[in-house]
Parts: C-alpha cells; sequence; structure tokens
C-alpha cells in the first residue's frame, strides 16, 4: 500500500499523466493531519518542479468543509472499525475496498434525470473508464457490494 502522502500523488501524477491528473486534481482541500504538514511535496512535481494542484486546508474540527469525503469515511469504517489499522492492507485490498465504496449507490447521485447512481458510474460519465482502470477501481455489480469486515478478511 501506499503509505506516505507526497508518495501517494506521485503514483497519481506518473500513473494518470499531468494532464490527466491537473484534471481530477486541480486543487485538493485536506485536513490538518500531520501527513499534509508539507504541501509543496503534493503542490510540486519531484521530476522536475512544475507545479501540479494546489492544496488547501479545512477548518479544525469541520466536516462539513468536506461532507461527501466524510461519508466515504463512515463507508470505510464499516469495514475496516475505528481503532483498526491500514497498516497490514495490500494495495490489492485497498483497490478492493474503494471498488465496494465507490459502487455504493448514493442519493445524492439519483436526483432528478441524472444517468449515475454510484461514485463509480459518476467517474467513468466524467473521465472515462481508462482513468478509472488506471486507478485499480472497478465497478462491482450494487447486488455485489460488502461494506464489512469479511470483504477483506478482517473478523
Amino acid at each position: 500500500m501506499r503509505t506516505h502522502v507526497a508518495d501517494a500523488f506521485n503514483w497519481l501524477w506518473k500513473t494518470l499523466g499531468a494532464q490527466t491528473f491537473r484534471l481530477l486534481f486541480p486543487a485538493m482541500l485536506k485536513d490538518n493531519g500531520t501527513e499534509f504538514s508539507n504541501p509543496l511535496a503534493i503542490e510540486i512535481s519531484p521530476d522536475d518542479g512544475t507545479p501540479r494542484t494546489k492544496v488547501f486546508y479545512t477548518r479544525p474540527y469541520t466536516a462539513t468543509d468536506k461532507p461527501l469525503v466524510e461519508r466515504n469515511h463512515e463507508y470505510i469504517r464499516r469495514i475496516v472499525f475505528k481503532g483498526e489499522s491500514f497498516d497490514g492492507l495490500s494495495q490489492g485490498q485497498v483497490d478492493l475496498m474503494m471498488s465496494h465504496v465507490n459502487s455504493y449507490a448514493r442519493a445524492s447521485l439519483m436526483k432528478g434525470d441524472a444517468p449515475c447512481r454510484t461514485p463509480h458510474e459518476r467517474f467513468v460519465f466524467e473521465f472515462g473508464e481508462e482513468v478509472a482502470d488506471k486507478l485499480g477501481i472497478v465497478r462491482i455489480p450494487l447486488k455485489d457490494v460488502t461494506l464489512q469486515p469479511e470483504l477483506l478478511d478482517m473478523k
């Protein structure tokens, strides 16, 4: 699993390419955790020093600054309980977990005549299947979505 935040964004930069990275991440809203204490490591490409995004911080203890991220966090914590470490998870397990989380239907995406019901469907609609494939996130049929610890054999 990519554990260091800057390493994760460097991987995304290399995997997606500059144009797609900038399309997906023109700006990033972060919390005030120590893992985000070096914004330049995220904002600037380590290869050539070119700017790649802008980092902004939420107000401390204000989940309403990024409510949709907090919703994903709730779903993730159905699989990996609060207090349990993510350190033992492989990248494949993280990809599987996020595929299930992003294949879970959301009422916020089913308004009006919207063609999408899940974050995965919306992402593919906006950015294409090729980009989703590069990120290792796949569509899980709604009937097969599991948001339980058994998904990762973490009983």
